[in-house]
Parts: structure tokens; sequence; C-alpha cells
């Protein structure tokens, strides 16, 4: 399956059409499939995200909004859904943001026994970690949570 790199074409805007206020994709002129038209186009993966295929490629449905609304995903910028839900591509749920900004807004991992975000113990070593991606892992010498938390957050901003 192929995959478009945020560049689309412009004939996407003849073939769909996009709805901001509820983030619905609708079929204008499907190719070969007239049958299609004024219903839905895109389809919920596993994962909860919204994709449309169009012509054989695979298109990211929240990617496509922000491109239909705002032109151009500027480079080392991601598109993210601000109440995270994944399959809701209203143009006023989305936002740029780095890779960096989008993983400090992640949610508490539910493996995570501590429900603090970054901040899990070793039991190895006994000691508390914060573990951000894209820096080294930081242990403390300490048994209490909480002195652990306060840590962790000064160094997540």
């Amino acid at each position: 399956m192929k995959r478009v790199r945020y560049n689309y074409p412009k004939r996407f805007k003849e073939i769909l059409s996009y709805n901001r206020k509820t983030g619905i994709f609708t079929w204008v002129k499907p190719k070969r499939k007239p049958f299609l038209i004024g219903k839905r186009a895109d389809r919920l993966t596993p994962k909860g995200y919204r994709t449309i295929k169009i012509e054989g490629t695979l298109i990211n449905a929240a990617r496509l909004a922000w491109w239909w609304c705002y032109g151009r995903i500027p480079k080392g910028k991601e598109i993210d859904h601000k109440n995270r839900k994944r399959g809701v591509n209203r143009i006023n749920n989305l936002q740029l943001l780095t890779t960096s900004q989008n993983i400090r807004r992640q949610r508490v991992n539910r493996t995570n026994k501590l429900g603090i975000k970054h901040l899990s113990f070793h039991r190895a070593s006994g000691l508390f970690r914060v573990r951000i991606i894209g820096q080294p892992v930081k242990y403390f010498k300490t048994k209490s949570a909480g002195y652990a938390h306060i840590v962790s957050k000064r160094i997540t901003k």
C-alpha cells in the first residue's frame, strides 16, 4: 500500500468534501464508484485513527483535514488531537505540535502502577527512574514516590 507524505494533490478537493464542523470526509466524485457519492469516505483503523483510501493510497484523515484547511504541514511538526480522541478530525480539535510536545501530552500508560507520567520504580536497584524519549534515563536515590514525582516534574518542564 502506497503512502503519501504531506503533499496531497489538488484533485483530492475535487473528489472529496470536508465538513469542518463534524470533521467528516464524504465522496463527491469517487473514481469508478458512483454509488459512493455522498457517503463517508474514511474508515476507522484498529488503533482508532481514521484513514481514507484514494487511488490505492492510504491517507491519514487528520493530516488531510489539516492540509485541507491550512496547507502543508511544516517539517518537524505533528498533528495532535486536542481532546485525545483519535477518530475526531474536526479542524478545531487538531493542533500542530513538535514530537517532544506531543510526548509530554501523553496520558499515563495503563501499565504504570504509580499513576505518574514518565516515572517508574526499578525493582533491581530499588530506585525510582524518569524516562523521557530523547533524554538519558535519570535515577533517584529515594524510597518516596512523592519526592521522585516532584523531581520528575522539574525535569519534564
